[in-house]
This record gives C-alpha cells, sequence and structure tokens, in this order.
C-alpha cells in the first residue's frame, strides 16, 4: 500500500462530510447534552465495535443498517447537521461492503480528531466574511452552526462545518 493511498483516503470529500457529521453531533459532548433523548446510541455502538474489531462480510448488513439509522437519527434530531451528500453514503457503504477496514478505520479516527486550529471565533469570521460579528453568535446561538460549542462567553466555530456550509474555503 502506498502513502497515496492513506492521502487519497484523508483527503476524499465523502470520507470527510460523514466524519463531520459525526464530529459535530455524536463526537462533541456540548451536542450530546442537548439531545439526551435520542435513540441512536445502540447503532453507534455497535457501528464502532464492528469497525474497531475488523469485520466478517456477514456483519456488513448490520454494520450499514446501524450507520444509516446514526446518520439519519442525528439528522432528523438536529437538521443543521445535513452536512453531507447522497453519494457519501454510496462512497461509505460500498467501502463496507468491500470489508475495507482501512478506509473505516480512518472515517472513524477522523469522526473523533478536533484539531486545535479548527475551531474559530466569530470575530474572526466576521473579518473574513466582511460580515458583522453578533450576526455569527446569533446564529451560534440559534443552533444554526453544526458543531459550534461555547466555551464561557466565547463561541468557537469549527471550520471544516463552516467549510461544507460554503462560508469559507
Amino acid at each position: 500500500m502506498t502513502n497515496n493511498k492513506y492521502f487519497d483516503l484523508f483527503s476524499n470529500a465523502s470520507l470527510n462530510r460523514l466524519a463531520i457529521v459525526i464530529r459535530v453531533s455524536i463526537a462533541s459532548e456540548d451536542w450530546r447534552q442537548r439531545h439526551p433523548d435520542l435513540t441512536i446510541w445502540h447503532d453507534w455502538d455497535r457501528v464502532q465495535k464492528i469497525i474497531k474489531g475488523g469485520w466478517h462480510e456477514t456483519e456488513t448488513p448490520t454494520l450499514i443498517e446501524s450507520f444509516i439509522e446514526v446518520v439519519a437519527g442525528v439528522v432528523a434530531s438536529d437538521p443543521i447537521c445535513a452536512l453531507h451528500a447522497p453519494e457519501d453514503f454510496v462512497w461509505w457503504i460500498e467501502r463496507a461492503q468491500r470489508c475495507d477496514s482501512l478506509a473505516l478505520n480512518i472515517w472513524m479516527a477522523k469522526c473523533y480528531l478536533h484539531p486545535a486550529d479548527d475551531m474559530i471565533t466569530p470575530a474572526e469570521l466576521a473579518k473574513l466574511t466582511n460580515t458583522a460579528e453578533s450576526g455569527w453568535r446569533n446564529k451560534a446561538h440559534d443552533s444554526k452552526i453544526p458543531g459550534a460549542i461555547q466555551k464561557g462567553k466565547q463561541w468557537l466555530l469549527p471550520k471544516s462545518a463552516l467549510r461544507l456550509m460554503g462560508i469559507i474555503e
């Protein structure tokens, strides 16, 4: 396996969009606290267990069904998390059907990675977009930016979600 294979996986748009859906929802303690009654946790545990342990092709239908239930549950409870495209499911399901544990383990890791430079403040975003800071604070407060978190009085906005929303490049 070449380094290009890893680079291609890490930079794959479908992998990244689906990872962001999970990162701004399930992997976020703040989001989980705002959605305590969500019924997808058993499905999410099953997805993680199967991927982390490697899987036999007989488990593939369970893996795919659980994954779809998770994403559908996240989006139904918080429509702003619908950051993925239909072709992303095709990509993910094809990897599951091939038992491509490398691709899905990289996806799982990206679901939980939170690099320090992945966040931006409303003031920084306002400067980048030549808009009012208060508008970005209000959007964050109103849960219109997936993955936005409040630390004290300061809002932090995930750059990855802002890119997918077309707000920044």
